[in-house]
């Protein structure tokens, strides 16, 4: 399955929206994409609401950058997993790691900003 990752900023606060498997085709681009981002804000959230799949380095490509958030006072967030994303997340031990939110972006109730 192809993959693409959208992302977008809100002050100090990192957004990418992956869309597909994150797997062995698609994590060197995401890697690059949350590295990015982190370069820029101190937080990210990954919203994997289109995400059905996450392998090794998949997962790998979040656990990396959240500790390397962590490190310098920030936070790497995902939101949104699937059940059987969770249920890998789980699995391996590391949901709490993430700080893993079944609810997505997209569910949550959107502010008006301007007039």
């Amino acid at each position: 399955m192809d993959s693409s990752v959208r992302r977008r900023t809100v002050g100090e606060l990192g957004v990418l929206e992956l869309e597909g498997d994150v797997d062995a085709e698609s994590v060197a681009a995401f890697e690059a994409c949350v590295l990015d981002l982190l370069a820029e804000v101190p937080h990210v959230v990954v919203d994997l609401q289109d995400t059905a799949f996450v392998d090794c380095r998949g997962l790998s490509s979040l656990l990396s950058p959240s500790r390397l958030a962590r490190s310098a006072g920030g936070t790497l967030r995902a939101a949104g997993a699937r059940p059987v994303v969770t249920l890998w997340f789980d699995t391996l031990g590391v949901r709490g790691s993430l700080g893993v939110d079944e609810v997505g972006l997209s569910a949550a109730p959107s502010r008006r900003v301007g007039p």
